[in-house]
């Protein structure tokens, strides 16, 4: 019982927290309205974590800006410069697969032939191409509250002229020098938070904060001067900027003769919940209605069987049969306990005990009940007890 028990338990908090789980889903879907409302990096999203007042500044400064739904390597041919932000944990369980490292080679390939990548606090997708950051400071780090960092130029630049102070949120980290051709740019007490690195002819922008220039932020301190003075070094006017979005969910994907690549995110969400619902509703019903189960055989002590067998009898109004049945019982059980054939009578059973015993007693008084005929019911029961409380 205690097994059932525990199995139900556990039964119930499984299909609880399965239901929790789609409820949680289906609440977060409905708030998910449009691409330009979702909290995630993308190019025309209006929330806090959206980058359009990024998109809007470079297209207001003289910059053609595109949004990027495709893998690395159908980068268009006239990109002069990508941006990647950070993927998010939807888009690298569903779409991991679609990045490979022929992408990040690509990507490689094409910042070394003169391409401009801006990479903000690195990305799964990418290896060579992310930033290296520096732990060393393990006591910095544990202090560090986010969004206290506020950084200055490193060098005199004359790109930077005018930039006096950078603000953002702080994970704990900074920039570790990479190469020869590694040229901080800010930095703060603690280290480095912008870096520019040169590859062959291309260049490489590191930060460690993706959401310096979100909407959010883009309006703190000098953040958004420092944009377009990193954007107009590298860049002519009227130079094409995409904006990596195929991290965030929105992957423009072939839907011809593929259904699955063709379903939402938010129904992959939900079929993979409503297949872990069948499987629970399944085991529920097979342990219900599954092959029964044998039950332990239980052996009822004697007194029990005495009890049992004294209100039958006393029911059918039989004391002299219920009290015979009841003594042979205990006779023959006596009689293996004493060591005498399974044949002796009651009388040899009862010189064979001691005859100070309790149950030599006992049995010589249902010797004599036996022999009355005028036996009793209330007396019949009275010895039946008397030999239950033995515990024969």
């Amino acid at each position: 019982m205690r097994k059932r028990s525990r199995e139900s338990f556990w039964l119930i908090a499984l299909i609880f927290l399965a239901g929790a789980a789609m409820v949680g889903i289906a609440y977060n879907l409905t708030k998910l309205n449009t691409p330009e409302d979702t909290p995630r990096y993308v190019t025309y999203s209006r929330h806090d974590r959206g980058v359009k007042a990024m998109t809007r500044l470079l297209e207001a400064n003289g910059y053609q800006v595109k949004p990027f739904n495709l893998t690395f390597k159908s980068l268009p041919d006239d990109a002069d410069m990508l941006i990647v932000f950070p993927a998010n944990v939807e888009a690298l369980f569903f779409n991991r697969g679609r990045w490979t490292a022929e992408d990040s080679d690509w990507l490689y390939d094409w910042v070394g032939k003169g391409g401009q990548l801006m990479v903000l606090e690195g990305d799964e997708r990418l290896d060579e191409l992310n930033p290296v950051y520096d732990v060393g400071n393990p006591v910095g780090a544990r202090l560090t509250k986010p969004g206290d960092w506020k950084a200055k130029p490193t060098l005199p630049l004359p790109y930077l002229e005018g930039i006096k102070e950078v603000s953002g949120k702080d994970a704990g980290w900074r920039l570790e020098p990479q190469g020869d051709y590694w040229v901080p740019l800010l930095h703060d007490a603690r280290g480095t938070i912008i870096a520019l690195r040169e590859l062959e002819f291309g260049v490489i922008i590191e930060s460690i904060d993706a959401d310096l220039f979100t909407n959010k932020h883009l309006r703190d301190a000098d953040n958004a001067r420092l944009l377009l003075a990193l954007v107009r070094e590298q860049l002519a006017p009227n130079s094409v900027i995409y904006i990596d979005d195929a991290g965030q969910g929105d992957l423009r994907e072939d839907k011809e003769g593929n259904f699955w690549r063709g379903v939402a995110a938010g129904g992959k969400l939900a079929f993979f919940h409503l297949m872990l619902l069948t499987a629970v509703v399944m085991y529920s019903v097979g342990k219900r209605f599954g092959l029964p189960r044998p039950s332990r055989i239980r052996m009822p002590a004697m007194g029990e069987y005495i009890s049992a067998m004294a209100q039958l009898y006393q029911n059918a109004q039989a004391a002299h049969v219920a009290l015979d049945v009841i003594v042979d019982e205990v006779r023959r059980k006596q009689c293996r306990r004493a060591g005498l054939p399974a044949g002796a009578t009651l009388l040899q059973l009862i010189h064979a005990l001691p005859p100070d015993s309790p149950l030599h007693d006992t049995l010589e008084r249902a010797h004599r009940a036996l022999q009355n005929p005028n036996l009793s019911e209330q007396e019949a029961l009275q010895i039946a007890q008397s030999l239950t409380e033995l515990r024969v």
